[in-house]
């Protein structure tokens, strides 16, 4: 549902603010083991989003989400 989608994304949001450079909007002040976890979620997530059904805003949304994640490690 909505629910879930909202939740799923600021959770990976609120991932990839962990381990991204910090930035005039984002201070990360994470420590450096934190940030290391940090990425290793977004890796275990980018493996578990390959949704495989039928419904098109669920396909969407892993779609949505692993696009963000792809660009974070990218641009990290």
């Amino acid at each position: 549902n909505s629910y879930q989608q909202h939740m799923q994304a600021l959770y990976t949001k609120q991932i990839i603010r962990m381990f991204s450079k910090p930035s005039l909007f984002n201070t990360n002040n994470y420590p450096y083991q934190a940030r290391a976890l940090a990425i290793g979620e977004l890796n275990k997530l980018l493996k578990e989003l390959n949704y495989k059904g039928k419904d098109k805003l669920t396909k969407g949304q892993h779609g949505h989400l692993k696009k963000m994640i792809e660009n974070a490690l990218y641009f990290m």
